[in-house]
């Protein structure tokens, strides 16, 4: 077991390549302002955790890290561990946390985010937390501890499969509305027990966000239906102020009949110029294709519309309606449209 670094662009990069077993790591750094450490898929535990961050300690200029840690049985000891080192650089702008397929549980994101929340310059955040048995408190305890994260303006998380319920959405999201610096924001949260009511509230949290212009929420196989929809749909009409909005419902059980509900709200998001909708593997059928269609027109200022509807149980007479009510936004100069190859074939 061994390191290499490579030196790129004054950053210094240290790969881990696995030569031969080795109980204990000894990690040292230059001094860099830049510092990408991967250590993925390669079992290193807790202990070797804490010695990392032991080690990132002495790197008083460090203000962008890089840690790839993926796949590494790190507990909510090795968390906490790490938090509390990360706490102590307290010149760090931008951190890219990669933890997936770590068992840290609630406690270890928990303590985790409170060791980075006291990094009062960091600005940019990205935190891979999927696959690491989170659940409600954990995404509670992240939310609590981002809501003292005054500085930041760019906020990534990934929460994929993680037991997360609408408590835990609701928590995190108005944890992240104390964030008044947010600009721009991405959410993963696919493959968790979210249900409308937690995307509701999420988004309701959300809107506490007054500078947030970029929003990319995952919501994929999230347990959404249509009970609660209409909801979800105001919820979102309170992000007065977002640009850019990227929205992904693949593989929920929402109807045509609930589309309205869910997007005829954003015609008060006049901000909205660039939108982007997943609606893979729903029932919107031919009914939601012209739901669909309506609502959207009313978006004033739309000027860059993509839209997914794969296996919706769509054709020519839907798709048709969609189109038409598209026509109305008159300032709308790209649109992407995907169905089914078969219908595509025949618009």
């Amino acid at each position: 077991m061994g390191n290499s670094q490579k030196q790129k662009q004054n950053q210094q990069v240290i790969y881990y390549n696995a030569q031969e077993e080795q109980k204990q790591l000894n990690f040292s750094f230059s001094n860099e302002a830049n510092l990408v450490v991967d250590y993925g898929n390669q079992n290193i535990g807790d202990q070797n955790v804490q010695n990392l961050g032991l080690a990132l300690e002495n790197c008083s200029n460090l203000s962008n890290l890089t840690l790839i840690l993926n796949y590494n049985k790190i507990s909510f000891t090795g968390a906490q561990k790490l938090g509390s080192s990360l706490s102590n650089c307290k010149n760090l702008q931008q951190l890219n946390l990669h933890l997936g397929s770590n068992n840290i549980g609630s406690k270890g994101v928990s303590d985790l985010s409170l060791g980075i929340a006291n990094c009062s310059k960091l600005s940019i955040l990205t935190l891979d937390f999927q696959f690491c048995n989170i659940g409600n408190e954990g995404a509670v305890g992240l939310g609590s501890a981002l809501a003292n994260c005054s500085s930041l303006t760019v906020l990534n998380i990934n929460f994929y499969s993680n037991n997360i319920g609408h408590l835990g959405a609701s928590g995190l999201g108005l944890g992240i509305s104390k964030c008044s610096s947010l600009t721009s924001l991405e959410l993963d949260l696919p493959q968790n027990n979210i249900g409308t009511k937690g995307a509701a509230e999420l988004c309701e949290g959300l809107s506490g966000c007054a500078k947030l212009s970029k929003l990319a929420l995952n919501l994929i196989k999230s347990k959404i239906v249509d009970d609660d929809i209409s909801d979800f749909g105001n919820s979102l009409a309170k992000l007065k102020n977002l640009s850019d909005f990227n929205i992904n419902l693949i593989g929920n059980a929402i109807s045509g009949s609930s589309i309205s509900s869910l997007f005829s709200p954003l015609e008060h998001n006049q901000a909205i110029s660039q939108l982007s909708i997943n609606l893979q593997k729903n029932m919107i059928g031919e009914e939601g294709a012209q739901n669909l269609g309506s609502a959207l027109s009313k978006i004033s200022n739309l000027c860059s519309l993509k839209i997914y509807l794969h296996e919706n149980n769509i054709a020519l007479t839907g798709a048709s309606s969609l189109c038409s009510g598209l026509l109305k936004c008159s300032k709308l100069y790209e649109l992407n449209i995907y169905f089914n190859k078969s219908l595509s074939q025949n618009l």
